[in-house]
């Protein structure tokens, strides 16, 4: 949808996707990045924030995965199989950890990887819990089985930043509304 939306109207524009270690307001601020899309990380007081789409975390297996037989998950089954963790600073523990310890559970934490589809083919391949956002990964979850978690957590909000010198800039303000457009969907 992205691309369609873009090139349709910019047939000759070249867009440039990376990922950051640290999202921060210096991107923004140093011309290395028109705008960020992610969820807020340390923003400064000047960058400019809107909401693209909320989502919620879902756990994933593969159809193979004793826990594909199961239409609710309960804690202590979820909890009883290994997992992958998706952290772009590698971190082993998040709030999925957080809500778990609050009830007195521990998951085990198998791998960490940077990115949802990696965790993913992590899953797809069996013996594997994922965690992933709904919206963001729908397309790449046909085929597997997907369960409410057994935890309450707060809903990911995904927001595009960008620094208030580009405010008025017709190209970025019709990138913006690219986003916002895409996000609609």
């Amino acid at each position: 949808m992205w691309h369609a939306i873009v090139t349709t109207a910019a047939p000759g524009v070249h867009l440039r996707f990376s990922m950051q270690a640290e999202k921060d307001a210096s991107t923004l601020r140093d011309d290395k990045a028109d705008i960020e899309v992610g969820v807020l990380g340390n923003s400064g007081p000047e960058i400019r924030l809107q909401t693209l789409l909320r989502d919620r975390f879902v756990g994933v297996v593969a159809m193979s995965h004793p826990l594909a037989v199961h239409e609710k998950v309960s804690i202590e089954a979820y909890a009883q199989y290994p997992h992958v963790s998706v952290s772009r600073r590698g971190l082993r523990e998040g709030p999925i950890d957080a809500a778990l310890h609050a009830k007195g559970v521990k998951r085990r934490v198998a791998m960490t990887v940077s990115s949802f589809p990696v965790a993913l083919a992590a899953a797809r391949r069996g013996g594997i819990v994922a965690n992933v956002p709904f919206r963001q990964t729908a397309s790449d979850r046909v085929g597997m089985h997907t369960f409410e978690l057994p935890v309450p957590l707060a809903p990911v909000v995904v927001s595009m930043m960008w620094h208030p010198k580009v405010d008025n800039d017709p190209v970025h303000r019709w990138l913006r509304d690219c986003l916002l457009r895409t996000c609609a969907d």
